[in-house]
């Protein structure tokens, strides 16, 4: 049971750590990115994130935003598992022995604020706070196929074992001998993990002249999640062999058992997992960015971000039992009250341009360069990712009337992630994104963004060889997105 457990927790741990320490970029910075992704040559208050040296060519003055972002997600893992078919819980798995885990989010404030001031001449200073990074939060009521399959795969290991006990105790007791076969299990397990990097960014452009603009600033990143998990009354069921044997000799000893209360039996597997684990860190982002409004038509600009250092530290409580298997366990150490956890954020480039062929008119294009492989992890789990994130963004938008603009947008998004990287909690799937909505002007010195995403995931299936068969998972996702945001000039 101790390698059994050894190895759940250990699976805790690297499903935890890499939901906080996975592809945990975030670019949708705002209500009016929803409706045009592509943000990284605008020239607007809400493009301070994507496009902060673009702030240089904001009318003279004050600018405020203050914008909010509403998400829904699920991230689902069909796994199938051939002990799967001994767990006591109906309807628990389909016809090929899969059962589906459901985890779900929703996020109902992603606030962001932007601020700028354009002093007119040469320089103009900035500001942008919004949640930066992170996997968002995600809870699996059933808990997750990693928990059930090792467990599963104790019972199957241990069931001969446990049934002679039981048909020692209980003869003693009964006079008769059960003989006791293994019939199946039945779990409680649980598991919730969520995530957040929070960034204030502030910085200042500088006018090169008339037409090129530099941008340098620092983001201090404050970053925070929480693991919660269990896994409890873990039992294995025993049913005596005579209740199908059909013989008048069998069903005469089924009776007496019967008679007993003895006909079957149930076993407490063993010690409960448990674990709370909160951790914040810190780190600093340095920050570079240049615009170049070549004419009227056309901008083109980039903004690169330093990777930021970040170490988690750890406030856990864990029950005694777990609490032991923390020191002998390196896996499950990174969870261990008081330790720190590596979980740094990835250097960033993200160039663009935009083409207004007529005044009412802008076309923007953009391609982001998420430098994961360099990100260090616990672990070195860096080493799972084969190849960076890579990201192209499309979006047009059109002044139809004096108080709207319509807009609509596409984005590509390619991961890296090798097949041991993918697991329960953290699993990153390439998706489509599409996205559109308005800005209402109501007057010169203030609109407003409306503006609605969803994303379309493209599943994947791993596979893994154990001892008892193949475990197959797969992974599938979907989440939308809506925002809405005000934004001031005077």
């Amino acid at each position: 049971m101790k390698k059994i457990v050894i190895s759940l927790a250990a699976a805790l741990a690297t499903t935890g750590s890499a939901l906080a320490g996975g592809l945990n970029t975030n670019t949708n910075a705002n209500a009016a990115y929803l409706r045009f992704f592509a943000q990284d040559a605008n020239i607007t208050l809400t493009s301070l994130y994507a496009n902060p040296a673009g702030s240089a060519f904001l009318s003279k003055g004050w600018h405020f935003g203050i914008h909010d972002q509403i998400a829904t997600q699920h991230r689902n893992i069909t796994t199938q598992f051939p002990l799967f078919a001994y767990n006591q819980s109906q309807g628990w798995v389909d016809a090929n022995g899969a059962h589906t885990y459901e985890g779900k989010a929703f996020a109902p404030l992603i606030p962001s604020i932007d601020f700028s001031y354009n002093s007119g001449k040469k320089w103009s200073i900035n500001a942008h706070l919004g949640v930066v990074g992170g996997g968002g939060a995600c809870e699996y009521l059933d808990g997750i196929g990693s928990f059930e399959s090792m467990y599963s795969a104790m019972f199957m290991q241990n069931a001969s074992a446990v049934a002679g006990k039981l048909n020692s105790a209980v003869q003693s007791v009964a006079g008769i001998n059960p003989d006791y076969q293994y019939s199946g299990y039945s779990i409680n397990s649980y598991m919730k993990g969520s995530n957040f990097a929070f960034g204030l960014q502030v910085g200042a452009t500088y006018k090169i002249t008339d037409n090129l603009a530099v941008f340098a600033g620092v983001r201090g990143v404050y970053a925070t999640a929480t693991y919660n998990g269990y896994v409890q009354d873990a039992t294995l069921h025993y049913t005596t062999k005579y209740a199908s044997d059909q013989s008048a000799a069998g069903q005469a000893i089924y009776a007496g058992l019967r008679q007993a209360g003895v006909d079957t039996y149930a076993q407490n597997a063993g010690a409960d997992l448990s674990m709370n684990c909160d951790q914040t860190g810190y780190g600093v982002t340095p920050l570079l960015g240049i615009h170049w409004t070549i004419n009227k038509h056309w901008n083109v600009a980039a903004k690169y971000e330093f990777k930021t250092k970040i170490r988690m530290k750890n406030t856990t409580r864990m029950n005694n039992y777990t609490k032991q298997m923390a020191l002998s366990n390196p896996v499950l150490g990174q969870f261990a009250d008081g330790a720190k956890v590596a979980d740094d954020m990835p250097g960033y480039l993200a160039v663009g341009t935009q083409y207004s062929p007529i005044d009412n008119v802008r076309i923007g294009l953009g391609y982001h360069w998420i430098q994961e492989t360099k990100a260090t992890k616990y672990n070195d789990k860096q080493n799972l990712i084969d190849n960076d994130t890579h990201e192209v963004l499309a979006s047009v938008e059109w002044r139809c009337h004096k108080y709207i603009t319509v807009s609509g947008g596409w984005q590509k998004t390619i991961y890296g992630v090798s097949n041991p990287g993918m697991n329960d909690i953290s699993f990153n799937c390439s998706s489509n994104s599409m996205g559109l909505g308005v800005r209402i002007h109501p007057s010169k010195l203030f609109n407003i963004d409306l503006g609605y995403m969803h994303t379309f995931y493209q599943d994947r299936t791993v596979t893994t060889p154990t001892a008892a068969g193949n475990k197959i998972d797969t992974y599938s996702r979907k989440n939308d997105v809506v925002g809405i945001g005000l934004n001031f000039a005077w």
